[in-house]
């Protein structure tokens, strides 16, 4: 069923051309898809967003969902060679590439233009910012038998290492590595 506007001449076209198949909505307002119950399920705004469970899109892909127990969305490659996910944003280390926000926009981590990383903040200072509100911060766990390490290089030498096993603390030549209070 193809319905026309009483005002308009042509409000909608559905075509297949030589290399396209094509439904043109020639009015000012959204484009949308629906459920047999009424339900919008996908909106093209008239600025070319794509709202996929809203009806008004603020972004160019905007997904809501309200699934109790469930993901919002999932991108998923089953090729064995195949990527995930490229996301690209900012330009300047005052925006931001990735943005992960709990449920009521609270920031759980942020991926700064910069490269700098931010778990509980959005202002990471330093290439891994960890800021929390108990006691504990990080928690670096190894399965090896022998415990594990943290490293520390400078331009991709080794300049000292910290953790378990038979070198708790070590380091390279003097001055290279230390512990130091502020």
């Amino acid at each position: 069923l193809l319905q026309r506007n009483a005002t308009a001449s042509t409000s909608a076209i559905i075509r297949q051309n030589a290399t396209n198949f094509e439904i043109v909505n020639r009015e000012s307002t959204p484009l949308t898809f629906g459920t047999a119950d009424g339900a919008y399920t996908m909106t093209f705004s008239e600025t070319g967003n794509l709202g996929i469970g809203t009806s008004s899109p603020s972004a160019r892909l905007h997904v809501t969902s309200s699934a109790a127990g469930a993901y919002g969305g999932i991108i998923h490659n089953t090729s064995a060679t195949g990527e995930g996910l490229t996301v690209r944003g900012g330009s300047t280390s005052s925006q931001n590439a990735l943005v992960v926000q709990n449920n009521t926009g609270g920031d759980l981590f942020n991926v700064r233009s910069d490269g700098n990383v931010g778990i509980g903040t959005s202002s990471p200072e330093a290439p891994i910012d960890a800021e929390g509100s108990a006691a504990l911060v990080a928690n670096f766990n190894s399965t090896d038998a022998n415990g594990g390490y943290v490293r520390f290089q400078n331009s991709g030498t080794s300049i000292g290492d910290i953790g378990a096993g038979a070198a708790v603390l070590s380091g390279g030549t003097a001055g290279d590595f230390g512990i130091t209070s502020r």
